[in-house]
């Protein structure tokens, strides 16, 4: 270790910034793996975890030259101002530290976390207006199938659909589905909401009697938000 450029105690601080910003950058980039596939994961990651906003690179980077600095101030009796290059110090002085490869390691950890937040946030702007599991009706409009809670007898099937409107339907929701075996249309039915408030959760039953012991599919072909 050339004693122009460092001393022990200034290799410990570099040292300690470095695994400080290495660390870090490596909970970020194990915390948010797999959030960037899904818009609702990815909206609701960014909301929970404030770092996804906090990018690291530039704040590394100026910590490391306030180290530089002060070392420099240390090693000059405070004339690290007339330096005309603290890059070039800070290259030197990190190289007889041998931490060249450790800075650069680290700095390409910070960059990759803040790509990953950067794309964590891109995905989270695509999250659909509606809640997950629903799927989009009309604009405005969005709907939820719900299995499992038929009330029909033997002589009826039933089809039943949960709606979320995203700035409300004061005057009601309308919606009809058509019925088929297959690819034949044999049958239609509807039904109504008589008001339906912004974020809220309606329920629309879609009942039909037509004499069939298969398999009836239900698919919606009008509906209307008012």
């Amino acid at each position: 270790m050339d004693g122009t450029y460092t001393t022990p105690s200034i290799c410990a601080s570099y040292r300690a910034k470095i695994d400080k910003y290495a660390k870090a950058a490596s909970g970020r980039i194990v915390g948010g793996k797999g959030k960037t596939s899904n818009a609702y994961d990815a909206y609701d990651y960014r909301k929970s975890h404030p770092w996804v906003k906090d990018p690291m690179s530039d704040r590394f980077a100026a910590s490391m030259s306030a180290s530089a600095s002060a070392a420099l101030d240390l090693l000059t009796d405070g004339r690290a101002e007339q330096a005309e290059s603290l890059g070039a110090y800070l290259d030197d002085s990190i190289a007889a530290c041998s931490l060249t490869k450790a800075l650069a390691a680290a700095q390409s950890s910070v960059s990759k976390s803040d790509s990953l937040a950067e794309r964590i946030i891109a995905k989270a702007r695509t999250k659909p207006w509606y809640p997950r599991g629903y799927f989009e009706i009309i604009d405005g409009l969005a709907g939820r199938w719900v299995n499992g809670v038929s009330t029909c007898d033997y002589w009826c099937r039933d089809w039943n659909l949960n709606v979320y409107s995203r700035d409300g339907c004061e005057n009601g929701v309308y919606a009809k589905i058509d019925i088929s075996i297959g690819d034949l249309s044999v049958d239609w039915t509807n039904d109504t909401l008589g008001y339906l408030g912004r974020h809220a959760v309606g329920r629309l039953t879609f009942v039909s009697y037509y004499d069939y012991d298969g398999t009836l599919t239900g698919t919606i072909t009008d509906a209307s938000c008012y």
